[in-house]
């Protein structure tokens, strides 16, 4: 099954027998990119195939390490498709300049092997073993949120042997109803403690003792990931209540006030609070000694102290999407209307 990624997930299934051409499996609900350029809902014929309730405890474990496996040895080409259904490229330079962040860290010495023999290293080297991994993490929970945004198509192999076996022919982008939202179940399963863990290793770095500049490119980073899936997350909602009216016949007004009551809810409850978290702890709205706003400031925000090669490589990538996108705009399909150059990612 393909999300667009290089990488496929794999599955084994069985075909269902369906009692009419009506049937929920039979069909599958897409959002699409119009020649327009906005998105468009469209019903599609799909196999009727779906996966033995017993291995889901294998695809959990299996799209766990699928996921890993995509941030430590294909990122780059992930952040090339993270947003490749928009016209805007805001989203992905941010993402690009963590990630960009992030890579350049992992060669300085092995996590596993690190972490599994704590004793040899140093209490410092130790605690920014931590935060990458904390950051790893939270590009994980980016990689899941891709997934579970996106149709599961079937590759052109396994739609040949779909059709063969099944006798009938399916769309080339078919996404096997059925199939995909157990899939998306065992990837969210995943997810639920993923986002648990990074939310509470952010709070932790928050509260920590430490002096501000040192874990600020850290905290800074997961910051933006976790804002770019609240994105994701507000993008994905938003196709799916409209979906529900289109295709369910549901009722317009209810459909549009819950959407917007969960869009107000992520807003207040967790956007707004990681926000001033972040601001609270590096006094970024503040001048004088206190303060720790490199996107402002640049390196002078470390107060003469040396500054790491690719730390200074992140401040200017960052300032960079701040001279090209303006600090007051959001880019053209961000669903999220927290989703401002101005509200915390690249504030001054």
């Amino acid at each position: 099954m393909s999300w667009g990624c290089r990488k496929l997930l794999s599955v084994n299934v069985v075909a269902f027998t369906l009692l009419g051409d009506s049937s929920e499996l039979a069909y599958n609900h897409q959002a699409i990119i119009n020649g327009q350029g906005s998105v468009e809902l469209v019903r599609r014929k799909c196999a009727p195939l779906g996966i033995n309730m017993a291995d889901t405890d294998d695809m959990k474990r299996e799209y766990r390490c699928h996921v890993e496996d995509v941030v430590e040895n294909d990122l780059l080409h992930y952040v090339s498709i993270a947003y490749d259904d928009q016209s805007s490229k805001f989203s992905e330079r941010l993402l690009e300049a963590v990630c960009d962040w992030y890579q350049k860290g992992v060669g300085d010495d092995d996590e596993v092997s690190c972490l599994r023999n704590p004793v040899y290293i140093s209490y410092a080297c130790w605690c920014s073993l931590l935060q990458r991994v904390l950051l790893r993490q939270a590009i994980e929970i980016h990689v899941a949120s891709s997934i579970l945004e996106r149709s599961l198509i079937l590759d052109e192999t396994s739609l040949d042997d779909v059709q063969a076996h099944l006798g009938h022919e399916y769309p080339s982008q078919s996404a096997p109803r059925g199939v995909q939202r157990q899939m998306k179940l065992a990837v969210f399963m995943e997810q639920r403690p993923r986002i648990v863990r990074v939310l509470r290793q952010w709070g932790k770095l928050m509260r920590s003792t430490t002096r501000a500049e040192n874990n600020w490119p850290t905290a800074f980073c997961v910051f933006i990931v976790l804002t770019l899936i609240m994105d994701k997350t507000i993008a994905a909602a938003q196709i799916y209540y409209e979906g529900r009216i289109k295709f369910r016949g549901r009722d317009v007004k209810t459909e549009r006030e819950t959407f917007e009551n969960l869009r107000r809810l992520m807003e207040t409850c967790l956007f707004e609070r990681c926000k001033e978290i972040f601001h609270c702890r590096y006094k970024t709205r503040k001048g004088g000694n206190e303060r720790c706003n490199p996107i402002r400031d640049g390196i002078a925000a470390w107060r003469g102290k040396n500054v790491d090669e690719r730390t200074v490589r992140l401040i200017d990538d960052v300032q960079q999407v701040v001279r090209d996108f303006g600090m007051c705009s959001p880019h053209p399909h961000a669903y999220a209307s927290f989703l401002l150059a101005d509200e915390g990612c690249v504030s001054s």
